[in-house]
C-alpha cells in the first residue's frame, strides 16, 4: 500500500470516528410545558410557571414534556439554575463543586432518550434554590426548603428561576440545550402594623396600618388567650397550617385596614393577629399580637363601627382623631336609632 493510499485510509477513519460524535453536536432539544403544575388544592389561576410556597408545602410536582431527537446512548441532563449563571455551559456547570447554589439537578440524568416526546416530573422542591442562604442540599430530602425560603428574612425567598434540558455525551454537550423559564416567589407582604383592637357582640374588631408592598387581601386570626399570650400565633411569624380549631379567623379586601373576627366567646379574651397574602397567594407574616375581649353592647358601637368608625374600642375611644368623619356619621346614625327607640318607647 502506497504512502498516499494509506493516508486516505486513516483519513476515511478518522471522519467515522468522529461523525457520531458531530451527529450529537448537531442534537436539539425542544421543551414545552406538558401539564400544570399538580397540586392539592386550586390556585385560582396563578400561572404554571410560577412556583409559590404552596407548591412546595403540598411537594407538588412540575411536568414538562420533551421533543427531543437523540440518538442512541446520548442522555439528557436536567438542571436548575438561578442569577446569572447559563448552566445549559459546560464549564458553568463543572463549577457546581466550588459553587453548588450556581447549577443543581433536580433529577438524575436520562439516558438512553431517543423518543420524540419524554414527558418528564420534576419535584418542586428539587426545582428551587439549593444551598443558598443555608437551604439544603439536592440529596437531604429537602424538607427545610419551603420554610426557609418562605422566612421573610431570607433574601433567597424569590426571583427568576430557569430549568435546562441539555443533550449530554458523558458530562459534555452533545447538542443545543432548551431552556425553560420560570418564576419562584414563597414570601408573602410583611406584616401590617398598629393593630388595634375593639370589642363587639361574640366577636372582635380590628384596625390596622397597611403594608406597603403586594396585598391582594387579609386573613385575620384570634385564639382564646387568658394571659394576653399564645401558644399557636407568632408575631413575625407565618400562620400554621393547619390552623389549630380554636383559632377563629376573618377575612378583609386588598384596600382593607380594619376587619373583625365572629364566632367568639363574650368576656373571653383572644389575642389577635393580622397576615396579608399577594397575587400567588403567599401568607405574609403576622402583625404584632393585640388583646380584647368580646363583649355584649347597646347597639351605639355597633353603628359606630359599621359607618367606619375605627377607635379601639369604649364610648371613650371616640375622642381619638382616628376616623373622625366615621366618627361623626356613627354618631349621627346613633342619634337616629336612639330617637327611633324613644319615639316607639312613648308609642307603647
Amino acid at each position: 500500500m502506497t504512502q498516499r493510499a494509506v493516508f486516505f485510509v486513516a483519513s476515511l477513519l478518522a471522519v467515522a470516528a468522529v461523525c457520531p460524535f458531530a451527529a450529537a453536536q448537531t442534537t436539539t432539544a425542544t421543551v414545552t410545558l406538558n401539564s400544570l403544575v399538580t397540586r392539592t388544592g386550586n390556585r385560582n389561576g396563578v400561572a404554571t410557571n410560577i412556583i409559590t410556597n404552596a407548591d412546595c408545602v403540598a411537594s407538588d410536582t412540575l411536568t414538562v414534556s420533551v421533543s427531543s431527537a437523540l440518538p442512541q446512548g446520548i442522555g439528557l441532563g436536567v438542571y436548575s439554575g438561578t442569577g446569572s449563571a447559563d448552566c445549559s455551559v459546560e464549564a458553568t456547570r463543572l463549577l457546581a463543586t466550588t459553587i453548588p447554589e450556581q447549577c443543581w439537578e433536580p433529577v438524575t440524568e436520562l439516558t438512553p432518550v431517543v423518543a420524540a416526546n419524554t414527558s418528564i416530573t420534576i419535584p418542586v422542591k428539587r426545582i428551587l434554590p439549593h444551598q443558598s442562604a443555608g437551604i439544603g442540599t439536592p440529596n437531604d430530602g429537602m424538607e427545610a426548603v419551603c420554610s426557609e425560603l418562605a422566612d421573610p428574612a431570607n433574601a433567597a425567598g424569590h426571583g427568576p428561576l430557569t430549568l435546562y434540558f441539555v443533550p449530554l455525551n458523558g458530562t459534555s454537550n452533545a447538542g443545543t440545550a432548551a431552556k425553560l423559564q420560570l418564576t419562584f416567589d414563597l414570601q408573602g407582604p410583611v406584616a401590617p402594623t398598629s393593630v388595634k383592637p375593639g370589642p363587639g357582640e361574640t366577636r372582635l374588631f380590628l384596625n390596622w396600618t397597611a403594608p406597603t408592598n403586594d396585598v391582594i387581601g387579609y386573613n385575620l386570626y384570634c385564639e382564646p388567650s387568658p394571659d394576653c399570650g399564645s401558644s399557636t400565633l407568632t408575631a413575625g411569624s407565618l400562620p400554621p397550617d393547619p390552623l389549630p380549631n380554636t383559632v377563629k379567623t376573618g377575612k378583609a379586601g386588598s384596600t382593607a385596614t380594619s376587619g373583625s373576627v365572629s364566632g367568639l366567646t363574650n368576656y373571653t379574651q383572644y389575642k389577635c393577629f393580622v397576615a396579608g397574602y399577594d397575587t400567588y397567594l403567599n401568607m405574609g407574616a403576622l402583625s404584632e399580637g393585640v388583646c380584647g375581649t368580646p363583649q355584649e353592647v347597646n347597639g351605639f358601637f355597633d353603628v359606630y363601627r359599621t359607618a367606619g368608625g375605627t377607635a379601639g374600642g369604649g364610648y371613650c375611644s371616640f375622642g381619638r382623631n382616628t376616623n373622625a368623619s366615621g366618627a361623626l356619621v356613627g354618631l349621627g346614625l346613633a342619634g337616629v336609632w336612639l330617637a327611633r327607640r324613644r319615639r316607639c318607647g312613648s308609642r307603647a
